[in-house]
């Protein structure tokens, strides 16, 4: 009997910037190294701009970025040429917050949201905007939703009693504020 479900394979990554067309194509060539997904939500890809574009691997590349010249943030999804078919909306949010909605088997929905949150050195007023936001996109009721990226969260070192942090050694203080 063939399985009821197919594996479906999510990842992030954060890019540090594809904006240049080296860093672009050394981006592209890094992919033929990935085993298969479907979906690749991208962080910092400091693209301008709104876009959709088809790459010569065949993915589609979702942007949202700012307009004009960017040295930081920008979000995107990168798409596989099967998982694209099942693509119904886009919404480009903000040079932080992008979200693609798939149309699944049996009318479900998969809203996916990729982030790229402010860097924890910025305002609680910025982050809390950020939050505000990404909530509001979020609002509205779908069967599935997966929210990945980078949050740019420190969870510093364990504090007597935690136990679900991997090491004893973290970096930066612990961010308790916002969760």
């Amino acid at each position: 009997m063939p399985p009821l479900t197919k594996n479906f394979n999510v990842m992030t990554f954060n890019c540090n910037s594809i904006k240049s067309a080296d860093r672009f194509q050394a981006f592209q060539t890094e992919l033929t190294k990935l085993k298969k997904f479907d979906v690749l939500g991208l962080s910092e890809t400091w693209m301008p701009g709104q876009t959709c574009s088809r790459l010569t691997c065949g993915k589609y590349l979702y942007n949202s970025g700012k307009q004009g010249d960017s040295r930081y943030s920008g979000v995107g999804l990168l798409i596989s040429a099967e998982m694209n078919q099942k693509v119904v909306g886009v919404k480009y949010i903000s040079d932080r917050i992008i979200q693609v909605l798939l149309k699944l088997r049996a009318g479900k929905t998969l809203r996916i949201t990729q982030v790229y949150a402010p860097q924890s050195g910025l305002s609680n007023d910025e982050y809390d905007a950020f939050l505000d936001q990404l909530s509001s996109s979020l609002a509205r009721p779908v069967t599935n939703d997966v929210v990945l990226g980078d949050f740019n969260a420190s969870t510093g070192p364990r504090r007597y009693g935690e136990q679900y942090i991997e090491t004893a050694d973290g970096l930066g203080t612990h961010q308790t504020e916002h969760f």
